[in-house]
Parts: C-alpha cells; sequence; structure tokens
C-alpha cells in the first residue's frame, strides 16, 4: 500500500499541485473525535521519466467514513495543474450514482419555466 510519512509524500508530488495538497496531507483529521485520518499512497507520475525533480501527480486517497474506508484514485496533470483532477472511485463505484438513473419529477423537467 505504500503508507508514507505526510511530509514524505508532500515532498514527492509536484511543486504546482503542492499547494492544492498540503492541508490534507497535513490537517488530514476528519470526523469528530479527530482520531480518523485521510490518507495519500500509492503516489505515481503521468509524466515522463525525463521530466526532473518531484512529479508525482497521482495517488490514492484513503477516506475514513462510518466505519469504513473509501479508496479513491486521484489524478491531476502535473503539467497542466489548473484543470481539476479525474476521480476514479474504484470499489466505491457506487458513491456517485449514474446522472441518467436519477430521479427527476416530470411536471419539473418537462416546463422550461418550472426550471427556474
Amino acid at each position: 500500500m505504500n503508507d508514507i510519512s505526510p511530509e514524505v509524500a508532500l515532498h514527492r508530488i509536484s511543486p504546482e499541485l503542492r499547494p492544492l495538497l498540503c492541508s490534507v496531507v497535513r490537517n488530514g483529521r476528519v470526523g469528530l473525535d479527530s482520531t480518523n485520518c485521510l490518507r495519500v499512497t500509492d503516489l505515481k507520475t503521468g509524466c515522463i521519466s525525463l521530466t526532473p525533480g518531484p512529479c508525482c501527480d497521482r495517488f490514492k486517497l484513503h477516506i475514513p467514513y462510518a466505519g469504513e474506508t473509501l479508496k479513491w484514485d486521484i489524478i491531476f496533470n502535473a503539467q497542466f495543474p489548473e484543470l481539476p483532477p479525474d476521480f476514479i472511485f474504484g470499489e466505491d463505484a457506487e458513491f456517485l450514482p449514474e446522472p441518467s438513473e436519477l430521479p427527476v419529477s416530470i411536471s419539473t423537467h418537462e416546463d422550461p419555466l418550472l426550471w427556474t
């Protein structure tokens, strides 16, 4: 699982993305008792092997929730840090429902005047 210390994880992250992850990695307490922590593991890069310096831009985020741990893959692009990341929910795919399967009120859906 590559469980590493928060500071080591930060130093492996691409410098452009590091500010986005500082709070998560350093202050990752979750819940009322603050004993559950967010963890970052499996740091990888999508950069070519000739890219100098730390350039990890993808990782697995472990999120404690309801006695379980959600494991999401977060994929940034170190070449374009201004773009939002992609999320792969993996075994937690049910977390995000299929939009076409969400219930919609027929009267509101069919009458554009009621959309506002």
